[in-house]
């Protein structure tokens, strides 16, 4: 999302920003508010891109935010440029590209002190507990910002933490060079699924999903085969296409009939 066109050149200098905050359930406004000062080790970025990611919707129109403290400024997939420091942190930062990794671990668990962060019995996470990606400027801890390539794009900077989030799923999944693997579900999350089955070496890719636009955006990603899965035979189709066993299936719909 590109908030540019929002707010005047000078208004970082007036010490406002908008930002697109979540006062309770279904109330979703853009605000101006103040821009966070950092302290301590703490950044401010700029905000050069944020995703919208498939939780932020319910979390807008039907759970609200994860402890329920509202006004929160939502998103949680962004990246951007980091304009001023805190006291604490390295002054060299400023005018580096990053992208965020969300969670906040408490750093004193169990889970933490094994470096298990994604199990922290304490955690916060920005965008869902604590002021996200939906604004000009974040304040972010030195430890969540990622480097970006010189020729990395914000918007492919967003993405890092869905893309994260879908390794973790590879890694678990086995895939060797010469694997068979069918993704179920042609969102963002199984269209990175099934790009990332490719390069872990699967010889042949396949989609299941009823929606035909998502399946010929997964046959330009490079599925081998996409098949609506709810108007077609599936295995009377990849017998007729040749497909034989099937190694590994990735559910990315997370809907009991697809599971």
């Amino acid at each position: 999302m590109d908030f540019s066109r929002y707010l005047s050149p000078s208004a970082y200098h007036e010490g406002t920003m908008k930002a697109c905050r979540l006062h309770r359930i279904g109330e979703f406004t853009t605000d101006a508010v103040s821009i966070p000062k950092p302290v301590g080790e703490q950044l401010l970025l700029k905000v050069e891109g944020c995703g919208v990611c498939g939780s932020d919707i319910p979390r807008i129109f039907k759970l609200g935010t994860s402890k329920q403290r509202y006004p929160l400024t939502i998103g949680h997939e962004f990246g951007g440029t980091i304009v001023e420091v805190g006291e604490d942190a390295d002054k060299n930062l400023v005018g580096k590209r990053g992208a965020i990794f969300p969670c906040i671990p408490c750093r004193k668990c169990d889970a933490c002190l094994s470096a298990n962060y994604a199990m922290c019995e304490d955690y916060d996470y920005l965008g869902s507990r604590s002021d996200g990606g939906f604004a000009e400027y974040c304040s972010v801890d030195m430890q969540q910002v990622y480097k970006l390539g010189d020729h990395t794009s914000f918007e492919q900077g967003a993405m890092t933490e869905p893309v994260a989030c879908c390794l973790h799923g590879i890694d678990m999944c086995n895939i060797k060079p010469g694997s068979t693997v069918v993704v179920i579900g042609g969102g963002m999350i199984g269209l990175l699924m099934m790009q990332l089955a490719k390069n872990a070496g699967a010889t042949k890719v396949v989609l299941l999903e009823p929606v035909e636009g998502k399946r010929e955006v997964a046959l330009k990603l490079g599925a081998d085969l996409a098949i609506d899965s709810i108007h077609e035979d599936v295995p009377a189709r990849l017998k007729q296409e040749g497909v034989g066993n099937v190694d590994v299936v990735i559910e990315c719909v997370g809907k009991p009939v697809t599971i």
